[in-house]
């Protein structure tokens, strides 16, 4: 079995990404760390780290141990401080924020029925990337859940890097269309762009971000090229609507087991290379029990792991 000093030691050494400077943030030898690593490869049978030239970094078996032994590190400084409180008052605050992504209300009954807090504060906000942007920097949410495509990446990575918040890609998906019982083209098999021209196209209200979503040519037509759009900015009435009328959106795998319950049938759209990217941000690298928490129920519902 592992230890949490071994834990600890593989945490910081993925975290300064050198054996070297991991021996100096830690006080210990370089050696020392080699001979810990070492240890915890043959007990798991697996290899944790790869050495290059620019340092160390985890293998995708150490991604998985990484996000553990950070989780298990920090609960238990959790329980440390926890010595401190007075339980009877315990409160835990979760605030999400979401762009282009229905979250699945289950992660949230996982949450609270998971939670020992005697108050328990639950926030979601549904907005475009920019709102979701304010939101991380004012504090008003503490993770941010978004579906990016190919075009809008590189803008979105750089905005997030100068605004000082990180991200991690957690999973790509092909581009889906979204289509409820009363779009045309509910019994097709397979759907192409010119089966949707005259089909209402539901979205997000676009911002400076999402904006080239309209410029997008696929199969020869671009986006803006819809008859008929509509920007709609809460998420579950943008399900009515898919249900109840002759419209669409674009999505991606995540949301096709949710919509599916809904009566909504999810198809990969044809003749596109486009790929979506399932993102989270957040402020900081000091995050609160409640947001690892949420972090473990989302990567366990969406991506049948825990961890990336």
């Amino acid at each position: 079995m592992l230890k949490t000093s071994q834990l600890e030691i593989f945490q910081a050494v993925v975290d300064c990404g050198s054996l070297n400077k991991a021996a100096e943030y830690l006080n210990t030898s370089q050696p020392y760390l080699s001979r810990v690593i070492k240890d915890m490869e043959e007990n798991m049978g697996k290899r944790l780290l790869v050495r290059g030239k620019q340092g160390v970094y985890p293998t995708r078996d150490g991604k998985f141990i990484y996000g553990y032994a950070k989780t298990i590190i920090q609960n238990l400084k959790k329980i440390e401080e926890l010595k401190n409180m007075d339980l009877a008052r315990l409160e835990a605050k979760l605030s999400v924020s979401l762009y282009s992504f229905f979250l699945d209300k289950d992660i949230f009954l996982k949450f609270v029925t998971d939670n020992l807090s005697n108050f328990i504060q639950l926030s979601v906000l549904e907005g475009n990337l920019a709102q979701l942007f304010d939101d991380l920097l004012s504090e008003k949410s503490e993770i941010g859940i978004a579906v990016i495509n190919d075009i809008e990446l590189p803008a979105v990575q750089s905005a997030a890097i100068s605004q000082n918040l990180h991200y991690e890609i957690l999973d790509s998906s092909p581009l889906y269309v979204h289509i409820g019982q009363n779009q045309r083209n509910y019994d097709q098999e397979e759907i192409a762009m010119e089966d949707l021209l005259y089909s209402t196209y539901l979205h997000i209200p676009f911002d400076e971000y999402s904006n080239t979503r309209l410029e997008i040519e696929i199969d020869g037509y671009k986006m803006k090229e819809f008859k008929q759009m509509m920007a709609v900015n809460h998420y579950w009435l943008m399900m009515y609507l898919l249900q109840k009328t002759d419209s669409f959106m674009f999505g991606n795998k995540w949301q096709s087991e949710f919509m599916k319950r809904s009566g909504i049938k999810s198809k990969i759209l044809k003749n596109t290379g486009i790929r979506m990217h399932l993102v989270i941000f957040y402020k900081g690298n000091k995050h609160s029990l409640e947001f690892e928490k949420m972090r473990e129920l989302f990567c366990m519902h969406y991506l049948n792991q825990n961890v990336i």
